[in-house]
């Protein structure tokens, strides 16, 4: 038996998805996988890229074989469903780890015919454990487990210690905490960043992108720019990082807010390797995650923060710190990866009988 996967080309390779992507490619590589496909390219080039990408599948299907266990990346757009058939049609299996699903995320599909496509496969690792939920009330007949948090596989050390946050001059004995945020500042695409930086009265947020409107910034907005992610493990300021998404500061409203029971946020796992506690709606797909490791504060509307943070003693603080860097020691390693297909793999082993050469 042999694992498997397909490569592909990576326009952006530093882009959130194809992070995740590659960081899983090389995870499978080190677990001894073979890549069907042609070896990894990250070239801008549309032509380019589709070309790339057809050539990778169709030298798959020539050198898929019986026993195979094909690791699959979703959505593939429209090769996922031929890919499984004919890994089938060889006597092999197929994983499919699903990073976004379309009936969500860009509505280009519908649940049923989503559906569907994943029935292709014999097991179907989702996002998050309501992710999975979903998947099954919703007919999906593929053994269905949990990912869970992303891997973030950089060769920057983990950091060991970040600084405390300074206390604040004041009578309660108040500790100064700040706020990162990394993404798009855009506010036609962010528009709850403004509100909520407007909230702020005590608490810095320090803005990581582009696209800032220092016109709509309240004060308590500071923009540093565009960082690599290996400069902002080097040196971001902010104590906690923001995971939201949505257009306000309450939730579960917007395309992309009602998206957050799903989505397992690679933002989040920046931040943890980072070396920064979190904060999350409570209801978030990844907030049991959150809560049960010890790694930042889920909240239930982002304006109640500033007071959970003026609440926050500095010794529960250094435990968050303390907890976020044990976990990203982790997924720097690749273990979100190695665990889900080691499971898989294992259920494959359970209940499918071995297939004869052919």
């Amino acid at each position: 038996m042999r694992l498997c996967y397909i490569s592909r080309n990576y326009k952006h390779p530093q882009g959130g998805g194809s992070k995740a992507k590659s960081d899983i490619e090389r995870t499978l590589s080190e677990m001894g996988a073979v890549n069907l496909g042609f070896a990894r390219t990250t070239r801008k080039s549309l032509l380019y890229d589709f070309f790339r990408n057809l050539g990778g599948i169709c030298r798959a299907f020539l050198r898929v074989r019986a026993g195979d266990i094909v690791v699959l990346q979703y959505p593939m757009k429209k090769w996922f469903e031929p890919v499984c058939c004919i890994v089938r049609l060889r006597g092999g299996r197929t994983v499919a780890i699903i990073h976004d699903l379309g009936s969500f995320r860009r509505k280009r599909l519908t649940v049923e015919r989503e559906i569907r496509r994943l029935n292709r496969a014999d097991v179907v690792a989702a996002a998050t454990p309501f992710e999975r939920e979903w998947l099954v009330r919703h007919g999906c007949r593929a053994h269905v487990t949990v990912y869970g948090v992303h891997d973030y596989r950089t060769e920057h050390p983990v950091v060991s210690t970040r600084p405390d946050p300074p206390p604040v001059p004041a009578a309660d004995g108040r500790i100064g905490y700040s706020i990162c945020f990394v993404g798009n500042l855009d506010p036609l695409r962010n528009r709850y960043l403004y509100t909520f930086g407007a909230l702020l009265k005590h608490t810095p947020l320090y803005c990581y992108g582009a696209r800032f409107d220092g016109a709509a910034a309240a004060p308590s907005m500071h923009c540093l720019g565009f960082a690599v992610d290996t400069e902002l493990m080097a040196s971001n300021r902010g104590d906690f990082g923001l995971v939201w998404y949505g257009d306000d500061v309450d939730g579960d409203t917007g395309f992309l807010g009602s998206y957050m029971p799903f989505n397992s946020p690679h933002k989040l796992s920046l931040y943890l390797r980072c070396g920064m506690p979190v904060i999350l709606w409570r209801r978030a797909g990844l907030a049991g995650f959150v809560e049960r490791e010890g790694i930042g504060l889920c909240v239930d509307s982002l304006r109640e923060v500033e007071e959970r943070l003026r609440q926050l003693p500095l010794s529960e603080y250094r435990r968050m710190r303390a907890n976020a860097e044990r976990v990203a020691r982790r997924i720097a390693e690749g273990a979100s990866c190695r665990a889900a297909v080691q499971e898989a793999l294992a259920w494959i082993g359970r209940t499918m009988p071995e297939p004869r050469e052919r």
